[in-house]
């Protein structure tokens, strides 16, 4: 900034706590004229500007398209107001939500759809996908998606760790320094803690948790994944950033996965999404990344018998991994581009959903295809049976014949 004749630079560099670098210069050739002019001046100015600048909010990327803490519980709350088919979820380890239509007189949808969005800190974007992705089914007519999948959406899984991100943009795992995505019991693996003894994080470490689902918002994730009965959901999602990449199972192996027909099937929907949306590289996580990655909820679930388990990676860009910008690393920083990742990432979940609910219906010609339940066939069968019974009886075709049974004899050997 320019204050009169004197110029002054200020800097933040955010690594596990913030350093504030401040530097005062006066008008050209005051050093030469009046040395001890310049040294009292930018002493004044490196504490003026030091106060100011430490008490000033530290974003890197001035973003107020993005929703706070509090307002995305405020949009929710109107959004609940007016949307007859989103249920707040009662809890204080995360913000979620339900949609379902519970008008409906046809039987519950067979598709369960549990989606994860604000796992990690930094990844803001994320949330306002989910919220567009909310926003998107509530204006939707009557006849929509709601009719075969009920979902829950946690939209913020990590509100306190996104708390102190918003001050450090860099910071990624919760409020008590765990990555909330290797808090999972498959192939959980225990860590050395990354907490300071003064509560500060250690961001170069990765801490798993002291046990698998240790952290208040893992498991308030793993209840919300038990519906109508289910453990677990049909669908499962974790939205991320920090590349544009979809991936299925599994994270913790390098080694392709096994061929198999539920394999098959998710890559047919992420081949589906790829071509109607992103256009990007999707496949096994632990195969297209550079690293793998243990105890994950997408493993997770996967192991546990949720059919299309995946892992969506919405935006990166790695021009900032050098100048250390972690915000936009994470997260388009220009309004027109956070709009177009958050509708197009929004349609995408929808395409999602719809490509499972079509795999999940039943077959053609099946009695379940058009409605009919086992006991339904079982009553229309014991009908037909009774009505040509009738008619044959009525016709004499069994006129003359005699009931034909076992002897006694017969019967008591039998």
């Amino acid at each position: 900034r320019v204050h009169g004749d004197s110029s002054v630079h200020c800097s933040v560099y955010t690594v596990d706590s913030p350093l504030l670098l401040c530097f005062g210069l006066g008008p050209a050739g005051s050093l030469m004229r009046d040395r001890s002019v310049f040294v009292v001046r930018a002493i004044g100015l490196f504490a003026l500007l030091g106060l100011s600048c430490a008490a000033a909010p530290m974003r890197v990327v001035d973003a107020p398209f993005y929703h706070s803490v509090a307002a995305l519980d405020a949009e929710l709350g109107r959004l609940a107001a007016d949307c007859p088919y989103l249920e707040r979820v009662d809890t204080d380890a995360v913000i979620a939500v339900r949609l379902r239509d519970s008008s409906s007189e046809q039987p519950p949808p067979r598709v369960h759809a549990l989606f994860v969005f604000g796992e990690h800190a930094r990844e803001p974007i994320t949330t306002e996908v989910g919220l567009a992705f909310v926003r998107k089914i509530c204006s939707t007519p009557a006849v929509s998606i709601l009719k075969h999948v009920e979902f829950s959406l946690v939209l913020l899984a990590n509100p306190r760790g996104r708390a102190i991100a918003d001050a450090h943009p860099c910071f990624r795992p919760s409020a008590s320094c765990v990555d909330l995505n290797r808090n999972w019991p498959f192939m959980w693996t225990p860590t050395e803690r990354a907490v300071r003894p003064d509560g500060t994080c250690m961001q170069d470490r990765e801490d798993h948790g002291t046990a698998p689902l240790s952290e208040p918002e893992s498991l308030a994730i793993f209840s919300l994944a038990a519906w109508r009965g289910n453990p677990t959901p049909t669908l499962y999602v974790n939205v991320h950033s920090g590349a544009k990449e979809m991936y299925l199972p599994w994270d913790y192996s390098a080694t392709p996965p096994e061929r198999t027909p539920a394999i098959e099937r998710m890559e047919a929907v992420l081949r589906s999404v790829a071509e109607q949306h992103c256009r990007c590289r999707w496949g096994s996580a632990g195969v297209i990344t550079d690293y793998v990655a243990l105890g994950t909820s997408a493993d997770y679930f996967f192991s546990q018998g949720t059919n299309f388990s995946f892992t969506f990676e919405v935006y990166g860009d790695p021009a900032h991994d050098v100048d250390g910008n972690c915000f936009a690393s994470f997260n388009p920083a220009t309004e027109a581009e956070f709009e177009a990742v958050r509708d197009s990432w929004a349609a995408a979940l929808e395409t999602t959903a719809w490509a499972v609910a079509a795999q999940q219906e039943p077959q053609p010609g099946s009695a379940d295809a058009v409605g009919f339940s086992d006991m339904t066939v079982a009553l229309l069968a014991v009908v037909f049976n009774s009505l040509a019974l009738a008619l044959m009886c009525k016709t004499g075709v069994f006129s003359g014949a005699r009931m034909v049974g076992p002897s006694r004899t017969e019967e008591s050997s039998a």
